[in-house]
């Protein structure tokens, strides 16, 4: 009896413990039906007990017999409490609580909500990519987020972006943020170079196709960007790009194709008046005097008579009043058929001349309307168990220039799929082939501009490139600088990069609160590189071909174990613990052939002179890391990472370092105090302090040996490889094994707020960043048989204020009027170099040049100026027998500060008005400051084709007082008695007359021949950077396959406002490289029409 009453006993209790507990399931999704992935489920008031949504947004779970109600949550949702009832089933619809903006995707690519960090994070999501119209993701960037510096090399096809955030971190090294693509860093290498000639490169962010792209986070401060590590000094890039939802099985297509139309932006105004000449030089005269224009003189200036003084004459009897200085004439025959159809010019009094003016050429005809085409294709679909999503890109992006273009197709498979209930997998595939063919520019006998603004008005450079005997047809008689027909043609820098970028992400659910994570991704490039110059070329008379490859490969790994639990109803927890691995490698190979035998033969067997080479470089780093973070009653926010490194560019007792960062927001809109004074519908405080390290350039602990090339002067005139040995000489940089890592501090404060149903917004930052030990080549005593070595040596700082204002003005049920405002002044000064480093060089020319100094901006522009009086007065040269005119200004020999590139302000004003199916959005950028010096319009003045010498044989009083410099070195003056006397002279009131003896022969009046001083200009600019009218078509297409359509147009640059008399400032010689702020016949920049259609099925 006893054993049958103790059976029914356990029976009974093990029957009740059953049915105290039921199993729940259901749901979750948004208003339109889109599952939530992650969505919190929990038993209300006692959140130890739940689970989240799977990736169908599903879940299921045992709740205990006394649970009243679930409650349900989602970052950027309303909470909501469902009461339980009789049934099991729970299918819940959950609104948006807060915008869309207010989720950002933070480092390694987790989501979470804005008001719980304590650092700036600015997002811009993929309509706004994809109104840009760009073919860069960069350059959708623009005037967008506050804090962020975007510059175009120029406005040809597949130029480079220079981008940076808050200012600059290092001196020398690369200042760019790191591009990271759903949770894998990637590369944005370029030809940072450096130099001042060449072509205009892609970086590799061009790459990427902008429509793949879901959202764009830009991490700017320490605190946001330390769990990447030094990689992320600058900054970070964090791109999302698209996958595959639960469809139920149904697919989706999406279908964007558009049309862009290019013209150049702003030129540089050119002289249509004189002809080339020279009123100085017998060179264009004959003896008699009479103006001998003929291409056996090949002047190269535009000094000559007037065009309207100037006939055309085709008589074959055509001779010269006295014997030419330089030999005879080439038969007029020949002339016509290859110089001139129209004939020789001759004076309008000429025997010789007909009726027919001289004519002054548009040279500016030489760029063209360029129309370029951008189709993109998607698929994406899936169902409770896997998703799929696959895409094709295509762009033919045509440049202004001839011949230049950029094309990029893209193909992107991003796929999931769920084995089990705790465990996922997801992968990403990227193929992208660019293909690019560049045209030259900047300070090269090839450049285009160079040669194009050089050229006389009277000379057609389209007529012919090319003589009959192959050679080529120059206003300077086939020498000097390159036909720009010529260097499109005969020229070319073809290059094609095959990319892959791809990842395999992994994640374990082993509870309810513990996740286990693991992602490997790489990044593989090969970039193919055909460079070729014809024989003839002025820079390679004798021809030239080069071909390279190279390859370059980023591996990359982390693996996360995540602890996330609710504590109780007020307190959250979340806990990471990471590692990472990373490792570079870099390889090249290339043949180049000198002395070409044959024209029009591209190919290295067209010589017997072939040289080649190749480098290789690799690197590793190594990584633990760990966040925590806590929230308090939704209101208080503490979090706290921590980074210990490893690097193989350090020497090994210094090869490892620690890097922490914490940050505080408090939402004090949460205290009910707040909340009852009604019109405030958010506000949060927050602050950030962390600490970044960055590692050494490769090989810098080392001393490495090069192969020395043909003449190269070390060895007495011998060459290598000599009688079958090939040889190698000490590189010049001295290895130091004593390095440390840079070292950054930053410290942020901010306030947000948001009023009446977030209508009115504001984000403010302070920021501070102090870089030190910075690395850089520091001189040293040739006689230790270096010139240089490796040094922690440098100390800079950054300070800046950040403000972004949203508003929503006017919002009915047909009309809305959105507005964004972004501003910020990043300044960066270079607070200390090591001793005996006067200033570093950044970029430029022997003068001027773009410097890093003491005391001074980073960025700074130094240069030559007029000389000048203590009081800053120019003095106006009054010496007889020094080297200088009379009556002008003369230049200081001392290269001085002239002020710096950086802008003073940057700020975006955005406007939407949407009105039933109609939206016309506008983006008004601005840029306050910054110098920018016209090595341009400093060259054209002493070749006398720019429009303001047509000034010539005008007589000026320059402004300043009469002095010179006397044989003590000092200030003097000649008085009224003609004795010397020290110190300046009396205001000068002496007119001279200006003309090519001032800008050419004699005086400083040029860029050649004086200071830099006069062509340094505010480079600032007011600019509407994009102008978008889309209308929405949907309506026409009810219950048919197509469920959504638009047609678009976007205006780019299409207004442009500044002071700068060059091109478009918007502009960089070198690139994407530090030496920003120099424009010496940089390419122009463009303003384009953008017409589009964009379908879904």
């Amino acid at each position: 009896m006893k054993k049958l009453l103790l059976l029914l006993f356990t029976i009974v209790m093990a029957t009740s413990g059953m049915i105290a507990q039921r199993m729940v399931h259901g749901t979750v999704t948004d208003d339109s039906g889109t599952p939530l992935i992650g969505a919190s489920v929990v038993v209300k008031g006692n959140p130890n007990v739940g689970t989240i949504t799977d990736l169908d947004g599903k879940f299921k779970f045992k709740v205990p017999a006394d649970a009243k109600a679930l409650e349900v949550s989602y970052i950027g949702f309303t909470t909501q409490d469902i009461e339980l009832g009789a049934t099991d089933e729970y299918n819940v619809t959950l609104t948006s609580g807060v915008q869309l903006e207010d989720v950002v995707v933070t480092a390694l690519g987790i989501k979470r909500e804005k008001k719980a960090l304590g650092y700036a994070v600015q997002d811009v999501k993929s309509d706004a990519i994809e109104k840009s119209v760009q073919s860069s993701v960069i350059d959708a960037l623009q005037g967008k987020v506050a804090g962020v510096r975007i510059n175009k090399a120029s406005g040809e096809a597949g130029a480079s972006t220079f981008i940076e955030i808050r200012g600059s971190s290092s001196i020398t090294r690369n200042n760019q943020p790191l591009f990271v693509v759903d949770g894998v860093p990637i590369d944005n290498s370029g030809n940072s170079a450096n130099t001042v000639d060449g072509v205009a490169e892609s970086n590799r962010a061009m790459d990427l196709n902008p429509d793949d792209v879901e959202s764009i986070s830009v991490l700017k401060g320490g605190a946001a960007t330390a769990l990447y590590g030094m990689r992320a000094a600058n900054g970070a890039v964090i791109i999302t790009t698209k996958s595959g939802k639960n469809t139920n099985g149904k697919v989706q297509v999406h279908f964007n194709s558009s049309l862009r139309i290019d013209n150049v932006s702003k030129l540089p105004p050119l002289q249509k008046t004189y002809a080339q000449g020279s009123n100085i030089w017998m060179g264009f005269y004959d003896r008699t005097g009479l103006w001998m224009p003929d291409e056996q003189n090949y002047t190269g200036v535009s000094w000559g008579p007037k065009l309207e003084d100037l006939r055309y004459t085709t008589d074959p009897n055509y001779v010269p009043g006295n014997e030419y200085p330089r030999g005879g004439l080439t038969p007029m025959s020949e002339w016509i058929a290859n110089w001139d159809p129209n004939g020789r010019l001759v004076p309008a009094d000429s025997p010789y001349a007909t009726d027919k003016r001289a004519i002054a050429y548009d040279h500016y005809s030489f760029f063209k309307t360029a129309y370029s085409y951008k189709n993109y294709f998607d698929v994406s679909g899936g169902n409770d168990r896997s998703t799929f999503f696959l895409s094709f890109g295509n762009n033919n992006d045509n440049g202004i220039v001839p011949n230049n273009k950029f094309d990029k197709n893209s193909f992107k498979l991003a796929a999931s799929t769920k084995l089990s209930d705790k465990f996922t997998v997801s992968a990403t595939a990227n193929y992208i082939k660019s293909e690019g063919e560049r045209k030259q520019k900047g300070s090269n006998i090839s450049g285009i501009m160079l040669g194009l603004m050089r050229t006389p008005p009277n000379f057609d450079n389209s007529f012919k490139y090319q003589l009959p005997d192959l050679s080529q047809r120059t206003y300077r008689g086939g020498g000097g600088y390159d036909n720009p027909y010529w260097v499109v043609n005969k020229i070319s820098y073809h290059d094609i990069v095959n990319r892959m970028l791809g990842n395999i992400n992994l994640n374990y659910k082993f509870n309810d609160w513990l996740t286990f994570n693991y992602k490997i991704g790489t990044d593989f490039w090969m970039k193919d590189v055909k460079n070729f110059f014809e024989k003839g070329s002025n820079g390679n008379p004798d021809g030239y071909d080069s071909e390279s490859t190279s390859f370059n490969n980023d591996f990359n790994a982390d693996f996360t174990a995540t602890i996330q639990k609710k504590l109780n109803d007020n307190l959250g927890f979340r806990f990471m613990l990471g590692n990472n691995m990373y490792q570079y490698k870099y390889s090249s190979t290339y043949a180049t052939a000198y002395g070409l035998s044959a024209y029009d033969t591209p190919n290295l067997v067209n010589s017997s002179d072939v040289k080649g080479g190749e480098a290789n470089q690799m690197k590793r780093t190594a990584a633990w890391y760990g966040d925590l973070s806590f929230d308090f009653m939704d209101m208080l926010y503490l979090g706290a990472t921590g980074r210990y490194e490893w690097s193989t560019t350090l020497p090994e007792a210094n090869n490892a370092f620690f890097y922490p960062a914490a940050s505080i927001a408090f939402v004090f809109s949460e205290l009910p105090a707040v909340q009852d004074m009604g019109f405030l519908t958010f506000g949060k405080l927050r602050a950030s302090y962390s600490q970044i390290a960055n590692d050494a350039s490769l090989y810098a602990t080392k001393n490495y040996f090069y192969q020395v090339g043909p003449g190269d002067g070390w060895t007495n005139g011998l060459t290598f490889p000599f009688l079958g040995s090939n040889a190698f000489t000490v590189g010049s940089g001295l290895g130091n094994n004593q390095l440390t890592p840079e070292n950054q501090k930053s410290t942020e404060v901010g306030l947000e707020l948001k009023f009446f149903d977030n209508r009115l917004g504001l984000d403010f930052a302070w920021f501070k960043n102090r870089n030190e030990d910075l690395l850089l080549y520091v001189p040293i005593a040739p006689s230790t048989g270096y010139t240089s070595q490796y040094l922690n040596a440098g100390t800079m700082e950054t300070k800046g204020i950040e403000l972004i204002l949203n508003a929503t003005p006017v919002k009915t049920n047909d009309f809305r009027w959105d507005l964004t405002l972004n501003w910020s002044n990043p300044k960066t000064d270079v607070i200390s170099l090591a001793e005996g480093v006067p200033n570093v060089f950044l970029g430029g020319f022997t003068e001027p040049q773009v410097r890093a100094v003491v005391g001074s901006p980073y960025r700074s522009l130094f240069g030559l100026k007029w000389t000048r009086d203590d009081a800053g007065n120019i003095l106006i040269n009054d010496d007889p027998n020094d080297n200088f005119m009379d009556g002008f200004p003369f230049s200081d020999p001392e290269m001085q500060e002239m002020g710096s590139v950086q802008p003073d302000w940057v700020g975006g004003l955005f406007n939407s008005f949407t009105w039933k199916n109609l939206t016309v959005s506008a983006l008004l950028q601005m840029k306050k400051g910054g110098l920018m010096w016209n090595g341009t319009k400093g060259a054209l003045y002493f070749f006398g084709t720019h429009a303001d010498t047509e000034n010539r044989g005008e007589e000026k009083v320059w402004q300043g007082v009469m002095g010179h410099i006397d044989a003590d070195g000092d200030i003097a003056h000649f008085d009224e008695n003609g004795d010397e006397v020290k110190g300046p002279g009396a205001v000068n009131t002496q007119s001279v007359v200006v003309d090519e003896d001032w800008y050419w022969w004699s005086g400083e009046g040029s860029g050649f021949t004086g200071p830099s001083e006069p062509y340094v200009e505010d480079s600032g600019w007011i600019r509407l950077r994009e102008l978008t009218v889309l209308y929405s078509l949907s309506s026409l297409f009810k219950n048919t396959l197509i469920s959504g359509a638009e047609v678009y147009f976007t205006g780019t640059n299409l207004w442009l406002k500044t002071d700068y008399t060059g091109v478009d400032p918007e502009t960089s010689l070198t690139g994407n490289s530090n030496g920003q702020g120099i424009d010496y016949f940089n390419n122009p920049g463009t303003k384009a029409m953008s017409f589009g259609l964009k379908l879904t099925f």
